[in-house]
């Protein structure tokens, strides 16, 4: 009789680890997914920031600096040409999405991969904003 009820148990084991094995793929899709959707959140953040960042640093004088925070779950590429930037955000899956901004300054050309946290360092020339440092280590 405790043989029986054993293998019962063992039995209905098997079929719930099953029934997980089965579930498991969609969950971890469903998980790619959310996380790809927060790091576009964060892109968008981060694009807001940088423009305020390089509005403010337009009207101040040569010298000036500010900075500005990136914060990917994935990969981001980021590039400044002129007075446009362009952030795209690549997730798990091959999922991407493209985001583009029209700054109201002029920008140095610049172009970045970003995998990890990074700070930006902005700084305001004669006739330009200079990307002058990156780091990815808070000190």
């Amino acid at each position: 009789m405790r043989a029986q009820v054993s293998l019962e148990y063992i039995l209905l084991l098997c079929g719930f680890l099953g029934a997980f094995l089965l579930l498991l793929p969609s969950a971890s899709n469903s998980f790619n997914s959310a996380l790809f959707a927060l790091d576009c959140a964060n892109a968008k953040y981060f694009l807001s920031d940088f423009e305020e960042e390089t509005a403010k640093l337009s009207i101040l004088g040569t010298g000036s600096t500010g900075s500005v925070e990136a914060r990917p779950f994935g990969e981001w590429v980021l590039e400044v040409n002129k007075g446009n930037a362009s952030l795209t955000v690549f997730g798990k899956n091959n999922l991407k999405k493209d985001f583009s901004l029209s700054l109201r300054c002029t920008i140095a050309p610049f172009s970045e991969v970003f995998h990890e946290r990074k700070i930006l360092n902005l700084s305001k020339g004669r006739d330009r904003i200079l990307i002058v440092h990156n780091y990815s280590e808070f000190e």
